[in-house]
């Protein structure tokens, strides 16, 4: 009976190949407060992945898991007024922020082969987001005056987030795979003593992907 198993579990599905894939892209991101956004801004990322998978040998599917590291640039900008008693503006300053991120996800996903050369994935999971630095600034337009604030660790959040991912496969030659995802990330957890501030950050990427 045994026997008789494996050989039935050997028949349906094969290991399936690891893949290593480096990416890059940008990312939009918002501090959200009552689903109003508090200030966003655009940047940039940068990583690695691997993932590994079991595929169905009966069926164009693959199930497994992806992980890595991505490199995070995190800014936000906005726009600063300052009335008199009367409510007239006499100045204005632009503000920002920006981080340094350490981002490392873990997620389940399932691929589905088209085609012999295309290949569409969906996948969901956690991330842990830890900031390795953070700088704030203000930049007055009347005169010419600059504020800045580095981040001590104690006021940078070190968080936890729910991820979903959705991504787009070509292959160019019998290994390499071009491929194009989106990322969706939202805050769900504070891993640091920090008061908690909703972020959401959106990931557009594109990188090379190898089989071995």
């Amino acid at each position: 009976m045994m026997r008789i198993i494996q050989l039935t579990i050997l028949a349906a599905t094969s290991v399936g190949a690891v893949e290593i894939t480096a990416l890059g892209g940008g990312n939009q991101q918002t501090w959200v407060d009552d689903s109003t956004v508090l200030i966003n801004g655009i940047s940039w990322h940068a990583g690695a992945m691997i993932g590994e998978g079991i595929t169905f040998s009966r069926i164009p599917l693959t199930l497994g898991v992806e992980t890595g590291v991505i490199y995070q640039y995190e800014r936000y900008d906005d726009i600063f007024y300052f009335q008199d008693e009367y409510g007239e503006i006499y100045d204005s300053a632009y503000a920002y922020w920006k981080y340094d991120n350490l981002v490392v996800p873990v997620l389940l996903k399932g691929s589905v082969d088209f085609l012999p050369l295309l290949n569409v994935g969906l996948g969901s999971g956690i991330s842990v987001v830890r900031p390795l630095a953070g700088k704030s600034w203000i930049e007055y337009e009347t005169e010419e005056h600059l504020y800045e604030h580095e981040f001590e660790r104690s006021q940078m959040d070190t968080y936890l987030a729910w991820l979903v991912k959705g991504e787009v496969g070509y292959r160019i030659i019998p290994r390499l795979w071009i491929k194009a995802s989106v990322t969706c990330q939202y805050k769900i957890a504070d891993l640091s003593p920090e008061t908690f501030v909703d972020k959401r950050a959106y990931f557009a990427s594109l990188g090379l992907a190898y089989e071995f």
